[in-house]
């Protein structure tokens, strides 16, 4: 039997075998419109992002915002003070003791006094340092609300 002749050497015709596949005919279209369309899409968006560029924003050269970050030197705990510049929690806590056994500092050079900190860490934290005047006080001279003395009236007699 030869490829042209479909009938044997012999003169006996050969039977034709069917090719089945495991996807229908109409499967096989509606296969060939969904990548059509994907393929569509993804060409699509090719050239448009050729053509557009969007303005993405470049980390390095964003502006930065500087805030105000002020630590009251007499009322601050060691951890605010350890948030200072070239103060670490060692140093922080070095300066509440020293407040709480030599009293308020008024002045930075009250804090160049402190043992390990120098010309430069003070002109470093400057800056970020609060003075409050007044003792610090957890109680209020006023009350919050008024206090009625017993045994007066309303005239106060």
């Amino acid at each position: 039997m030869s490829l042209l002749d479909p009938e044997g050497s012999d003169g006996q015709s050969v039977p034709e075998t069917t090719v089945s596949t495991p996807v229908s005919m109409s499967d096989q279209s509606t296969l060939a419109v969904v990548i059509g369309f994907l393929c569509a899409i993804w060409i699509s968006f090719t050239l448009i992002s050729a053509i557009w560029k969007p303005d993405f924003v470049d980390h390095d050269s964003t502006l930065s915002i500087v805030g105000v970050f002020q630590v009251d030197i007499n009322s601050a705990e060691w951890p605010e003070i350890a948030a200072l510049p070239d103060i670490g929690p060692t140093r922080a806590q070095q300066i509440v003791q020293w407040r709480e056994t030599q009293g308020p500092l008024t002045s930075i050079d009250d804090v160049a006094k402190i043992y390990g900190i120098g010309p430069a860490t003070l002109q470093t934290i400057e800056p970020y340092l609060r003075w409050d005047k007044r003792p610090k006080s957890h109680v209020d001279a006023r009350p919050p609300f008024p206090i009625e003395s017993p045994g007066l009236d309303q005239s106060g007699q």
